[in-house]
């Protein structure tokens, strides 16, 4: 069966945006230029590259995450273009209610209820599911208990306040921790697995 994979960027405190949702403290944004060390790099490369189908929010697909991507993957000469080739490559499942038809490659809006069209994916062949999204969307994954591994990107930063991803879940969630990977740019990596 195939794992889903929850990827956000977090504060250290584990908000993914402020109480306003700007993520300007973030080391990167995904619509910029990569500013990320080579390593951390690789790791979102070969992260991707594990995975074949992508979840989004239909706010993320509208923001131009897909279009961006996409745009990226024809630049073979840029850093970013591995990573976006296996972006644009993969499968995108877009969840939400405010678009009716996918106007991108490879794409589609998921039909039915979040748990069951998650579970069908699961249940393909296929590599990893890669879920991004913004505090609602992972939130919604999270409290389904559909996520089989939290690839949680913490930045050096405190926020005090914010959006959550954890605090609307239903009862205690006990994890395991895959691993936690310190990167130069003073970002680690958490990566904790579902029991």
């Amino acid at each position: 069966m195939r794992k889903l994979l929850l990827q956000m960027q977090t504060s250290i405190d584990m908000f993914v945006g402020d109480d306003d949702g700007d993520t300007s403290w973030m080391k990167w944004h995904w619509n910029t230029d990569w500013t990320w060390s080579t390593e951390l790099q690789q790791y979102h490369i070969d992260t991707t590259a594990a995975a074949d189908c992508i979840l989004l929010s239909d706010k993320m697909a509208e923001e131009g995450f897909i279009d961006h991507w996409g745009a990226m993957a024809k630049q073979t000469g840029n850093p970013e273009s591995a990573f976006a080739r296996n972006i644009t490559n993969a499968q995108k499942v877009i969840f939400g209610t405010s678009l009716k038809d996918a106007r991108w490659e490879n794409s589609t809006i998921a039909k039915g209820d979040l748990a069951s069209v998650v579970h069908s994916l699961k249940q393909a062949p296929g590599k990893n599911l890669l879920a991004f999204g913004g505090a609602r969307f992972a939130s919604s994954l999270i409290n389904a208990d559909l996520v089989d591994e939290f690839h949680l990107i913490v930045n050096p930063t405190v926020l005090g306040s914010g959006l959550p991803i954890f605090s609307t879940i239903p009862s205690a969630r006990d994890l395991t921790l895959v691993s936690a990977t310190p990167y130069p740019d003073e970002v680690v990596v958490l990566r904790y697995a579902k029991k």
